[in-house]
């Protein structure tokens, strides 16, 4: 598959006659780490399902690591190299399982019958939760974790199958903010480390200030369309992109293009 990363073209997005999307491009090799900025409401989680296969565009083409996720064959490839992280606000936290239970869960569901949940499927699963440094929250019930350790429960989860790319929706939800900078910092290191192509979605910037990142990271700044493309330093910099994405929030607007970026 070479270098082939993330490929958008013309893509149109809609639900019935509403426009979630419109004619979006973009094109970024392997491996990657994109930030997709926008308001509530932008259609930032409809780009994300268009990308993994859940939101056929009603025009344009989408290739992920030249594959097509409306192509079954492709799809069925792309299942197998990508892990999608979804928004903890859909997630059921009530569910009566331990982190290392939930993390275990597609290492169960891929191995070959008879299934056991036993010490070494527990043994695998606490081996991914020690790769982000959350290997003590292993016998941590999800219903009693905080908002943070159910995120990084989650990321252990997907990363359990082993992913190429990385998917997330709003990581970075209902954290406070020293959470938020310790999420950002834990999915640059797995990108870094571990060669791991990883989009997300987000609608604060702040955390993403931080260097490396501010400099090496890609961000699209995402209302309806995608208005600008490019690393995050420079993107904050585009005046009009970032009014025509956040004009609607008195404020907002000039408030981020005056943020001067910095490294820490």
């Amino acid at each position: 598959m070479g270098k082939e990363g993330l490929w958008l073209e013309n893509v149109t997005l809609k639900y019935g006659s509403v426009t979630a999307i419109s004619q979006a491009n973009f094109n970024v090799e392997r491996p990657f780490f994109v930030v997709v900025l926008g308001p509530n409401g932008a259609g930032k989680t409809t780009l994300l399902k268009s990308i993994v296969g859940l939101h056929k565009p009603s025009s344009g083409k989408i290739k992920v690591f030249g594959l097509d996720p409306y192509r079954p064959k492709d799809l069925k490839k792309l299942s197998k190299i990508v892990s999608v992280v979804p928004q903890i606000s859909r997630i059921n936290t009530d569910i009566p399982l331990r982190a290392w239970e939930i993390v275990a869960e597609p290492l169960f569901f891929a191995s070959k019958p008879p299934r056991v949940l036993g010490k070494k499927m527990k043994a695998v699963a606490i081996k991914y939760l020690s790769m982000i440094g959350a290997e003590g929250l292993s016998d941590k019930l999800f219903s009693d974790m905080s908002g943070g350790e159910r995120q990084l429960t989650l990321i252990a989860r997907a990363l359990a199958s082993s992913p190429k790319l990385l998917v997330l929706d709003e990581p970075l939800s209902m954290l406070d903010p020293a959470k938020k900078h310790s999420i950002v910092s834990l999915l640059w290191n797995l990108h870094e480390k571990n060669r791991i192509s990883i989009i997300l979605t987000t609608h604060d910037i702040t955390p993403f200030l931080q260097e490396p990142i501010a400099s090496r990271a890609t961000s699209l700044l995402v209302f309806k369309r995608i208005h600008a493309v490019g690393k995050i330093r420079e993107i904050l910099r585009n005046r009009e992109a970032i009014r025509n994405t956040f004009g609607a929030f008195a404020g907002l607007a000039e408030a981020l293009a005056k943020i001067e970026v910095k490294g820490v």
